[in-house]
């Protein structure tokens, strides 16, 4: 046996051990430690190209990036690591722009694949970070199917219904159907390698009959049962409704066709839109997420159904944001068994992330720049600064100005100073 063979073998050895929640997510970060190049191996001869894969796939393990189970689908299916890379820097920055105003501000993600409490003990943080990922991982295979960089799929499938006479199905859309089962298979499988270990399902913790004297110790009953598998549930439920919202968020997009672009005939077909959108459809959720709570399953119906990973009863606190729209609030009933498939949930609290705290993983707000014309509303000095004021500062803020248009064909600007007045959390 060489050495490189024996070093394999270790690395193997390791990874069984690194606990697979600690992981999961961490692939997000793997624009932040590589090159999109380095995934990118169609320029590379037969021999190069095996071993680059399995140099690559192992090296983002050793670093944490990836999990035993994705490290396998890394070197089955290498060349849809590109896209795994692509969805992890979208979603991050639609992540941090979604969250830029608000007090957690998903700086979180950066950390990767340093875990932040945050994002490791199911907090409503958490929840909206697990599907915003597995949306976006949904959406760039879905878009590289029809833009035909990816032998493994290709155009997805015109819908069901018959086109209303005045356009006709036709064209390349995005393939959804397969996008959605590679997600899946990439963001699941290291959680369903302790999801097959728990033994509980979840109910309504707002649901006080079932607990002596209307009381519900949330934190006692979390650690009567082994937390990493009721997390493992959660997060498996979380990306599901990502992958959800994604297709739920296709568009009919058209062409026209006809002299001078008379549009005599349109052909239309179903795409995906950008991830931001995407987003912003997804905040929603996070401000009607609902915590719940485990307890064990007493037949096995429903224990099957923890073991193939669809949460079975619940208990759900219906918690809503303070900042969703009551009408949004109105609008979501209680469920039977506390909450639906479209629902994120959680089952940590998260603080006010005013000021920093390690064990909850807030980074504070101070230093943080905030709007002091806003009153009470996202990225205002009174929500931001937690009631600690903020300071006054002017800075220099260069600019283009007085712009000429000279025939022909350029634009001739003078370069202004202007000082500008910042207002900056205490």
């Amino acid at each position: 046996m060489d050495g490189r063979t024996l070093i394999w073998q270790l690395v193997v050895c390791l990874l069984v051990f690194i606990p697979p929640l600690a992981a999961s997510i961490n692939w997000i970060g793997l624009h932040r430690h590589w090159d999109s190049g380095i995934w990118n191996w169609t320029s590379l001869n037969t021999s190069r190209y095996t071993s680059n894969i399995k140099s690559t796939c192992w090296s983002a393990a050793r670093q944490k990036l990836l999990t035993k189970e994705q490290v396998k689908i890394c070197l089955q299916q290498p060349a849809l690591m590109l896209s795994v890379w692509e969805a992890g820097q979208s979603g991050s920055q639609a992540c941090r722009q979604a969250f830029a105003n608000r007090r957690w501000n998903c700086s979180s993600v950066d950390f990767l694949p340093r875990k932040t409490p945050d994002l490791s003990r199911g907090t409503r943080e958490q929840a909206w970070v697990y599907a915003l990922a597995s949306a976006a991982l949904t959406r760039v295979v879905a878009r590289g199917c029809s833009a035909g960089m990816l032998k493994q799929c290709a155009c997805g499938t015109f819908p069901r219904h018959p086109p209303d006479g005045q356009f006709k199905w036709g064209g390349c859309g995005d393939d959804i159907k397969y996008a959605k089962q590679f997600a899946k298979t990439f963001t699941d499988a290291p959680l369903k390698r302790a999801n097959r270990k728990a033994d509980v399902t979840f109910s309504r913790a707002s649901d006080e009959s079932s607990y002596p004297n209307g009381q519900l110790d949330s934190s006692s009953t979390i650690q009567q049962w082994k937390q990493p598998h009721i997390i493992s549930a959660i997060n498996i439920h979380n990306n599901r409704v990502g992958r959800k919202v994604a297709e739920q968020s296709l568009h009919t997009q058209c062409k026209c066709h006809g002299v001078s672009g008379s549009c005599q005939i349109k052909t239309c077909w179903r795409s995906l839109p950008p991830i931001g959108e995407i987003a912003n459809r997804m905040k929603t959720l996070y401000g009607l997420a609902v915590e719940v709570t485990p307890r064990r399953p007493n037949d096995m119906r429903r224990r099957s159904a923890v073991a193939s990973g669809r949460l079975a009863v619940l208990t759900a606190i219906q918690h809503h944001h303070p900042q969703a729209p009551p009408v949004m609030m109105a609008s979501t009933a209680v469920r039977d068994g506390g909450f639906s498939e479209h629902d994120l949930i959680y089952i940590t609290k998260s603080p006010d992330f005013c000021r920093p705290d390690k064990k909850s993983g807030s980074l504070g707000t101070s230093g943080r720049t905030c709007n002091a014309t806003l009153e009470n509303s996202s990225g205002s000095c009174a929500s931001l600064c937690c009631g600690r004021g903020y300071f006054k500062v002017f800075r220099q803020q260069v600019e283009r100005c007085n712009c000429k248009y000279i025939w022909c064909c350029t634009v001739r600007c003078q370069t202004c100073r202007r000082q500008v007045e910042v207002h900056i959390c205490k």
